[in-house]
């Protein structure tokens, strides 16, 4: 608001030149006040409710967050992005490229949402459950190790050793195949950024 009131101030002693030398000097007083009395006071203010504002914005997403694994980076930098593009697209954004700048970090944000959902070759992985029957997860406790347990994934549908070792390839491609959509999301979004972040100011 504080930038937007100097611009105009300046615009207004500008125009008053043309006009007199009376509105000239009114003007230059009122910019006087503005760099001295009144932003020197506001500022303070507007970065003291802005901070506050950042709390509760973040404060669940910091809650929640943990130090385990690459979700919670993903997670973090959805927000920030989806933050900023609201910014970029809303009528606070000054810079002239703002709505192509929110376009750019939109397109992150899509691939985020994917990251985050991690449902790569969801198509791929029903075909397999329904080929080979929804798989049966049996916990069987290991003795002398007591609260460890051994797992074994049971599938309805693998009735013999050849069945067995066909679903373990098929299987083998799945995990191939959703590694190589997950990289593909990984090298778009980094090449985004890093062939747009240096523009994404205001």
């Amino acid at each position: 608001m504080s930038a937007r009131l100097l611009l105009k101030l300046t615009a207004l002693r500008k125009e008053a030149s043309l006009k007199s030398k009376y509105l000239t000097f009114l003007y230059t007083i009122l910019l006087w006040l503005h760099d001295h009395i009144l932003e020197p006071i506001a500022k303070p203010v507007r970065q003291f409710i802005h901070g506050i504002r950042n709390l509760i914005v973040w404060f669940p997403d910091i809650w929640k967050d943990r130090q385990w694994d690459r979700y919670f980076i993903y997670r973090l930098l959805y927000k920030k992005l989806v933050l900023m593009e609201k910014f970029f697209n809303s009528k606070k954004a000054m810079t002239v490229k703002s709505t192509e700048r929110a376009q750019e970090m939109r397109r992150c944000v899509k691939i985020l949402e994917r990251l985050l959902d991690d449902n790569y070759a969801k198509k791929e992985w029903e075909n397999h459950d329904k080929k080979w029957g929804t798989p049966i997860f049996n916990f069987t406790l290991i003795e002398g190790r007591e609260g460890y347990s051994e797992l074994e994934i049971e599938y309805p549908n693998v009735r013999t050793e050849e069945d067995e070792e066909q679903r373990r390839k098929e299987f083998s491609e799945l995990i191939r195949e959703e590694y190589h959509q997950r990289q593909q999301d990984l090298d778009n979004l980094f090449k985004i950024l890093r062939e747009n972040v240096e523009g994404w100011w205001d």
